[in-house]
């Protein structure tokens, strides 16, 4: 019987050019080529939950039935954990009180304040807008939910007031937020996303308003056949006025040629954008993400009939709708 060589050895001898049986070897009259060096493969990264461990209980750790239940039993550890949240920097805007900017960050500093003291919490999508929050004890025994995201984007206090439910064991965890489908336009390298709260913007320039009126003024001026310059809405304005964020407002001939040309240029400057119902026209930029898009109305219809340029910029929406 052949005893099995260490693979050590082996390795070393490849290394240095030694036979890897017995025998002697003879000096060769040209060295060959370098060996390749082959990379180290790289490790699968470890998968992240989907959901704190908390929210993965197969049981309760405790006896529930010794557990003395009372309304809001969680109420203190979620608002707490809205604290965290609510003063992380970069969460909230800073110019609209108490106004969530940045939503995944404000959600992710939730669950994660909560699953730090063993509990479980996770935002229900059931309704899409993902308002509510579910917050299960950590020996699995009270599970709440509280609706704590307003319409406007504003944090409720989790009290009786945005109690939703309260339940024992066996109250399901909410599935994690799902992957949503490209809406509007779909050329747009981000995913897509859903919108849980829009307010107005009106009379501000927005975080984009300014941008996207450059682009508007170069359609304007790179495509007068699609414009009666002779013809303006009453109480419009035949110049471009700048400082105002206003466009002339001349007749629109071709109304899908505007709104083609309107989209083209958005997206050839780093924009994901489209028109919707034929005049409001929602902007996402891709350097920011999802965080947020912004929507404006670029076309009026008068009640004397016709389609007109108008520039009037209206909402913004957390996270992107599209």
């Amino acid at each position: 019987m052949i005893a099995e060589r260490p693979l050590f050895a082996l390795l070393v001898a490849a290394a240095l050019g030694l036979p890897a049986c017995g025998g002697g070897s003879s000096t060769p009259s040209e060295p060959g080529p370098a060996p390749t060096a082959t990379p180290a493969p790289t490790p699968a990264p470890t998968p992240t939950p989907s959901q704190p461990a908390a929210c993965q209980l197969k049981a309760p750790t405790a006896d529930c039935s010794k557990v003395a239940l009372r309304p809001q039993m969680l109420a203190d550890d979620l608002q707490a954990a809205a604290a965290v949240a609510i003063g992380t920097p970069g969460a909230m805007y800073s110019e609209y009180p108490n106004r969530i900017r940045d939503l995944d960050l404000f959600r992710k500093k939730m669950v994660d304040d909560l699953a730090a003291k063993s509990m479980c919490g996770a935002w229900d999508f059931g309704n899409v807008t993902g308002d509510e929050i579910f917050v299960r004890s950590a020996d699995g025994c009270v599970a709440e939910q509280y609706d704590l995201i307003t319409g406007d984007g504003g944090v409720r206090v989790a009290n009786k007031g945005s109690n939703a439910w309260q339940e024992g064991w066996g109250a399901p965890v909410p599935d994690p937020k799902p992957v949503f489908s490209r809406e509007g336009d779909l050329t747009c390298s981000l995913p897509g996303d859903r919108s849980t709260f829009c307010f107005s913007i009106k009379n501000t320039r927005g975080e984009y308003g300014t941008d996207i009126y450059a682009l508007l003024a170069e359609v304007l001026n790179e495509n007068p056949q699609l414009f009666d310059k002779n013809d303006i809405v009453e109480g419009g304005n035949h110049e471009f006025v700048p400082a105002e964020l206003r466009l002339p407002s001349w007749r629109i001939l071709n109304q899908d040629g505007y709104i083609a040309a309107a989209e083209k240029k958005v997206r050839g400057r780093g924009f994901c954008g489209f028109v919707e119902n034929g005049d409001i026209l929602k902007i996402k930029k891709v350097s920011v993400g999802n965080m947020f898009h912004e929507e404006m109305d670029i076309v009026q219809n008068p009640p004397s009939g016709g389609a007109y340029v108008l520039y009037v910029i209206k909402d913004r929406c957390h996270n992107a709708g599209f």
